[in-house]
Parts: structure tokens; sequence; C-alpha cells
């Protein structure tokens, strides 16, 4: 059995570390927030947030984006992001608030030309392409508004620009 744990430490979000728990964290996030939509029962005024992920200025290929509350409260959410874009509907949207902000994505050291059973038996290794300042120890902050369009660019740095 696995155990993952997040935990909010003076105000600072603590994910797993290894890139692999990262990603099933958002796919867990994701599942458990996928039934929190906007009908009746939802007691939140929920709003789209939208944005753009570059990495070393070019837009993210492909990864992962999750707001979490600054403060506890009940509602985080996420999303894919694709050629640098990302969108979180109104239905999956956020509450009017402040949120840090944890962007993944990975890449495997595994050899295009690898047989399924060569990858069985010397599985590849999964490597982080964020540096850890913009996920596990996140330093990207952000507002959600009712009042404005919720649009958001991040410019991810893997050294000095």
């Amino acid at each position: 059995m696995i155990y993952l744990a997040i935990r909010a430490v003076s105000g600072k979000i603590e994910l797993p570390v290894n890139p692999a728990l990262t990603v099933i964290c958002f796919n867990l996030v994701m599942l458990f927030s996928s039934g929190c939509g906007s009908g009746a029962a939802d007691r939140y005024e929920r709003h789209e947030v939208t944005g753009l992920v570059r990495l070393d200025g070019t837009p993210l290929e492909a990864g992962n984006i999750v707001f979490y509350p600054e403060t506890p409260g009940p509602v985080a959410s996420g999303t894919e992001v694709r050629e640098g874009k990302f969108i979180i509907p109104v239905e999956q949207g956020l509450p009017a608030g402040r949120y840090k902000i944890a962007i993944t994505a990975t890449s495997t050291t595994a050899s295009p030309s690898a047989s399924e059973e060569e990858l069985f038996e010397n599985p590849p290794d999964v490597i982080s392409l964020i540096p850890k300042q913009y996920n596990t120890e996140t330093i990207l902050e952000s507002e959600i508004r009712p009042t404005i369009e919720n649009f958001f660019i991040y410019d991810l740095w893997t050294k000095n620009p």
C-alpha cells in the first residue's frame, strides 16, 4: 500500500519529493475535486482560471498545474498544461482567494528503442523537468478575484535568466 502526505508547514506546502509521487498526488487531487462541480450542492462561487506556463522562455510542452489554498480551505484544483496553456473551467474552478501553485513536468531516461521486456527488467528513472521552487517548495502565488479575468503567466527558469 502506498501512503502519500501533503502537509502545510509555516505557510509552505510540502509535497512528495519523488516526481512520480507528485504526479500521483496530482491525480488524487483531480479525482477528489472532479466531483465538486458547480451544481446546486456546491456552495462555492467558482471562477475559471486560465494561463500560460513557460520553461526557460519556451511554452511547457506537457505538465500539470495545481492551485492550493494559501490558508486552510476546502478547494484545491488543477489541470494539465499542454503546449504552454492551461484552463480550469468554472465547474472545477476556484473560489476567490490566494493560492500557492505547484507546477510539475517529468521525463524518463527510457531509450525510445527499448522493448517492453527491457523496460520491465530495467525500469527508467523519472526526472523532474521543473525546479523544486515551482512545486515541492513553491514560491508561486496567485490571487483569484471574482470581478476580473483570472489569467496568469508563469515563467519558470531552470537557471537564472
